[in-house]
């Protein structure tokens, strides 16, 4: 405000200065020339105000951008501080809701890697709904969205928020492609004991990974009617049920490859693409696992009739009739 009056003083200085020199008379040329050098006065003390003011909002700017950034540390460690805190990557987690909701929303999203986000839909049973969360973009805190609905067709889905939680993982090991999911159920104590069997005579990782791939293509048979009917597009695949059936389809051999390969530590991804058939092409599903430093393909659906050569394959061999791979990272 100071900077703003300075204009309108030095006016009123200037209008009660003498326009006539001392030694009296004054005339046209001496009212003209102080006229100027009031204007040009005027001029530099408004230029020289404007410029103060300027310096005086971006000294203003500054203390809002340092109180915001203070703030929104004292923000982020009060979140910290109120975060569930878990230690392996896995939180299980359960709630009530409304007896006519049929699904809940879990958006799992790490601070700083928003883009990165896992979606979970949750099945709720008579109000109750219970899911174990994997946190798969290491250490750091994140942020859990649940949101209800009754439908998961796209065409009619519509969400209900219902809650914000915050999540710290403390776990720090690399845990890429080794965590559970609902398709991957590799925390279970029977799928684990399994593998632990398969595996025991096993000299190195390639070795037991093989020696899943030879069980699975041994003891899983695949479901032909299913994908003949169609009944295949609604028919659980989760390694759990193949599991327990031992039959299904390229999905479930994959799933259920992975569960049994990350239960013994064997790093393993899910691969959804195209394959290559005599009749046209086709979606597909099948593994990559982590051998030697090296991330190799794994087709156990293809090798029941074909023996090994689609296990371990080189990219080149494996590429002539599986394409377009995409790394399911949910699963």
């Amino acid at each position: 405000m100071k900077q703003l009056l300075l204009p309108l003083l030095l006016i009123s200085q200037l209008i009660c200065t003498p326009a006539y020199s001392e030694t009296g008379g004054g005339t046209s040329a001496n009212i003209s020339s102080f006229l100027d050098g009031a204007k040009k006065r005027i001029a530099v003390a408004i230029e020289k105000a404007q410029v103060e003011k300027e310096k005086e909002d971006a000294r203003e700017r500054e203390r809002q951008k340092e109180e915001s950034a203070r703030l929104g540390l004292e923000t982020e460690r009060q979140k910290e501080q109120e975060a569930t805190k878990i230690s392996n990557s896995l939180l299980q987690v359960s709630g009530t809701v409304s007896a006519e909701t049929k699904f809940v929303m879990a958006r799992i999203a790490k601070a700083g890697q928003e883009k990165e986000e896992e979606v979970v839909i949750i099945p709720v049973k008579n109000g109750q709904y219970s899911e174990l969360l994997a946190f798969r973009n290491g250490a750091g805190l994140y942020k859990v969205d649940y949101f209800s609905t009754n439908s998961l067709d796209i065409y009619k889905v519509s969400f209900t928020f219902l809650k914000s939680s915050q999540v710290k993982n403390l776990d720090t090991r690399n845990m890429d492609s080794l965590l559970p999911s609902q398709m991957v159920q590799s925390n279970n104590a029977g799928i684990a004991a399994l593998a632990k069997e398969i595996i025991k005579d096993a000299v190195n990782e390639a070795d037991a990974i093989k020696q899943i791939h030879d069980y699975i293509t041994a003891n899983v048979t695949y479901d032909y009617v299913a994908v003949k009917d169609d009944t295949y597009k609604t028919m659980p695949v989760d390694a759990m049920t193949v599991f327990g059936k031992k039959h299904t389809i390229c999905s479930g051999y994959s799933n259920f490859l992975a569960a049994l390969a990350r239960s013994v530590n064997i790093r393993t991804r899910i691969i959804f693409g195209i394959a290559v058939m005599p009749e046209g092409r086709i979606d597909h599903a099948w593994n990559e696992v982590l051998v030697d430093n090296q991330w190799k393909p794994i087709d156990s659906t293809w090798d029941v009739e074909y023996s090994y050569k689609y296990f371990l394959a080189t990219s080149e061999e494996f590429g002539i009739d599986h394409l377009a791979p995409k790394i399911m990272k949910e699963y």
